[in-house]
């Protein structure tokens, strides 16, 4: 996907759904059929030179083979060929009296010069979107396999998608698609379809679904942008359908669950310092509210008629930026005051510090070093973690991998949720020698919980999702946070807990 603000997009959303506020949203695959079709089409034909001087003689009532050699100074091999061909066309005819001469439709291609359309048959390949019944305007070169889905531990919606019959490819949608990409441009119209020679299901992963909710209602309404934050408003209907009918549209990593993480309580942290770290989280997430308010309200003053107009936009826009201004100030106040009561080593992480945090325990680990998170994606499990784990593991330290949610109980998401793990893990494996592995222990269980402990220096946890999830401000961004602590209790404790999924340490 391209990479912009979140809060643009969330600008858009407010504006086009003025009273829902979003619960979550995340990247899905829809699929989509490749189709390779046998159309007819109507292409110019123009005559050869030959062609046309022996057509131009037969209507001349120059008809014998050998007066046309004559005149054109052609083999008589070439000429049979030639009148062959415009028989074939249905230029000339052969009459009962042996003769030959031009039909109608003759007499008109040399009032053409030799031109004509004639019909022919082709074989277009059209993305055919089985959601929407339609076929759909994207790039088909665009669309990934299964075989790549599975790699990357992508998620397809469950839409139950079924093949295209033969009606119910518009001969309209076909010939708008194959005018539509410089590649595949053809002015010649379509006549009909008259066969689907191949059907292949793929997928198009350029869509990212927003779940929104309503204040006062517990149905909750689906929205679907593409990567260039264009609504679908086709496909978010029908998506929206499947909804209505009970079938649930959200993956296993972002649906609601019960933490099996210890409570908060049971953390060294006082109330005072709780209330300190809760303010924080609170007022971060109105810096984030109108932070999307400021987008639109910016994009307003662009795009204002007329001088008043813009001019009170402008306003609009000053009041956010000194409203969120005064935030951070009052939540840099409130981090500074907690930094001093817990001497630096409680805080909390926000969703874009903890690829960074998570690099900075990999860096610094000499002994031990745990990651707990409740999937794993290539993305975010990547080339660079890959190789600082195996230099972490070749210094001598021990790497315990917990990880595993919804892969080891059967359903429809079992296979996704295992493969891009699976293909991460292989990678690591590959780069850390056989006998070094001793110090890389991997557990796959049904666990929710997600957090990393660094030796005795701290550690952190929360709702983020180290092993799956960037969290990168891009159009996939979603709000996590985590608390950090490098108080020894703590870290003691959630010691503790490791032994439940990883037996002694």
């Amino acid at each position: 996907m391209n990479q912009r603000s979140p809060a643009s997009i969330t600008a858009r959303i407010k504006r086009e759904f003025p009273d829902h506020r979003i619960d979550t949203a995340f990247p899905i695959c829809l699929p989509v059929y490749e189709l390779r079709l046998k159309v007819t089409v109507l292409v110019e034909h123009k005559l050869s030179t030959a062609a046309r001087f022996v057509l131009r003689l037969i209507d001349l009532d120059v008809s014998t083979t050998s007066d046309i050699c004559l005149y054109l100074g052609l083999s008589e091999t070439q000429v049979l060929n030639v009148a062959a061909d415009l028989i074939g066309s249905g230029l000339i005819v052969q009459r009962t009296d042996l003769g030959i001469g031009t039909t109608e439709h003759g007499r008109l291609v040399l009032s053409q010069n030799g031109r004509s359309m004639r019909p022919q048959n082709r074989h277009p390949r059209v993305p055919y979107d089985p959601l929407t019944k339609r076929i759909v305007d994207i790039e088909i070169d665009s669309l990934i396999d299964k075989t790549t889905v599975r790699k990357h531990g992508l998620y397809v919606t469950p839409t139950r998608p079924r093949r295209p019959t033969l009606n119910q490819v518009g001969l309209e949608g076909v010939q708008r698609y194959c005018n539509a990409y410089p590649q595949r441009k053809d002015d010649s119209e379509i006549l009909d379809i008259s066969a689907i020679k191949d059907v292949k299901l793929k997928y198009r992963q350029d869509i990212l679904l927003f779940k929104l909710l309503r204040a006062g209602s517990t149905k909750p309404a689906f929205a679907a942008y593409s990567a260039q934050q264009q609504y679908l408003e086709d496909e978010s209907a029908a998506l929206q359908r499947l909804a209505d009918a009970g079938v649930d549209l959200v993956p296993d990593e972002f649906r609601s669950a019960t933490l099996s993480m210890p409570a908060m309580n049971a953390m060294s942290v006082s109330k005072e310092e709780l209330e300190l770290l809760t303010t924080i989280d609170e007022i971060n997430r109105e810096v984030d509210d109108v932070d999307a308010e400021l987008e639109k309200a910016r994009t307003n003053c662009e795009t204002a008629h007329d001088e008043r107009e813009r001019k009170a936009f402008e306003s609009t826009v000053r009041e956010k930026e000194s409203r969120n201004t005064d935030k951070r100030y009052e939540a840099a106040t409130h981090e500074d005051e907690l930094s001093k009561k817990t001497r630096g080593q409680i805080r909390l992480i926000k969703t874009e510090e903890h690829r960074e945090l998570l690099l900075r325990a990999i860096r610094e680990a000499t002994s031990e070093l745990t990651l707990v998170s409740a999937w794993i994606k290539p993305k975010a499990f990547d080339t660079e973690v890959c190789m600082m784990l195996a230099e972490a593991i070749h210094r001598g330290v021990t790497v315990r991998i917990g990880w595993g949610l919804g892969t080891t109980r059967r359903g429809g998401e079992r296979e996704r949720n295992s493969a891009g793990g699976r293909a991460a893990l292989a990678q690591l494996e590959k780069v850390v020698p056989q006998k070094e592995r001793h110090r890389l222990v991997v557990r796959r269980t049904e666990t929710h919980e997600k957090y990393i402990i660094c030796d005795d220096l701290f550690c952190a946890w929360g709702s983020f999702n180290w092993l799956s999830y960037r969290g990168e401000l891009d159009e996939g961004y979603r709000r996590e946070s985590s608390f950090y602590t490098e108080r020894a209790e703590d870290i003691a404790m959630w010691k503790a807990n490791t032994v439940t999924l990883f037996g002694k340490l």
